[in-house]
């Protein structure tokens, strides 16, 4: 989203009492934290995630899929002690998308994991590539990524030992263990039918 727009959700949260303004160590920066309220309403924000993924997940258009949101996600689920020392590079490059959201550049330096829209000026280490509906599915667990990959529905090109951990280092969603619903018609494996219940009982 805009800085403008997100100034203006970061105000309205705050204004709801469900964040707070804080200055860092350093008294130079603002950070933003979640008050009682916000700690308080963080459940019901995670089941209504869960209820999106065994229920939504299927009805995802194409006007749905948003690659800023993905790689946002992907950023700060990155397992950054699987990297080597030192500084590695990886870009995201989805083959379905034009415009500035095309490339993603992932950095990760001492613990830290960076996300950029431009090019920051080093060398690439690994360069992943995929259209972004398959990149999506992949991260919500809709599909295994080392299939994924050996189907070449995402590509792999550079740092062999950056390719060999992508499944490792870049962990799903943490939503991706979400079960979808039972087909209509079934019933759950731990459960009996009601016409055995009332036979039994």
């Amino acid at each position: 989203m805009s800085p403008t727009l997100l100034s203006k959700r970061l105000k309205s949260l705050e204004e709801a009492g469900v964040i707070e303004r804080r200055s860092d160590a350093s008294g130079r920066n603002v950070e933003y934290h979640l008050t009682p309220a916000g700690e308080e309403v963080a459940p019901m924000v995670e089941l209504l995630g869960v209820w999106g993924q065994r229920w939504v997940r299927n009805l995802l258009g194409a006007d749905d899929l948003d690659a800023g949101l993905l790689m946002w996600d992907i950023s700060g689920r990155l397992d950054a002690d699987r990297f080597p020392a030192g500084r590695s590079v990886i870009v995201f490059e989805f083959t379905d998308v034009s415009g500035p959201q095309k490339l993603w550049w992932l950095i990760v330096d001492g613990g830290e994991v960076g996300l950029c829209l431009t090019e920051p000026g080093y060398d690439v280490d690994l360069f992943v590539t995929a259209d972004l509906r398959t990149m999506t599915k992949a991260w919500m667990g809709d599909m295994p990524i080392k299939q994924a990959v050996r189907a070449g529905e995402i590509e792999l090109h550079g740092s062999a030992g950056l390719a060999r951990g992508f499944d490792k280092w870049m962990q799903l969603s943490v939503f991706a263990g979400v079960e979808r619903p039972l087909a209509a018609g079934r019933s759950s494996p731990s459960c009996a039918p009601r016409e055995a219940l009332k036979r039994t009982a």
